[in-house]
């Protein structure tokens, strides 16, 4: 049997709501995290191959307003 949008409590809406709000603090979380657990290691691992960078070039990419590596990584992560 289907249930009519007028027999559908408003109940199941605010969780609906609710699942949203919480997925996307979820997803939030663990972008911050990941990020900054990848960035992090991407930024190591020339150091660790012994290639030299300078601290200024790490800087340019993970510490501007924007945080455009973080910004991709999430992207990638989708």
């Amino acid at each position: 049997m289907e249930a009519s949008s007028e027999s559908v409590p408003d109940n199941s809406k605010v969780a609906a709501v609710l699942v949203f709000l919480m997925h996307q603090f979820i997803a939030t979380g663990m972008m911050i995290l990941t990020a900054t657990a990848a960035i992090s290691i991407i930024a190591d691992l020339p150091k660790i191959i012994g290639i030299g960078i300078h601290q200024s070039s790490i800087r340019i990419v993970t510490r501007p307003p924007y945080f455009p590596a973080q910004t991709l990584w999430a992207f990638f992560l989708g």
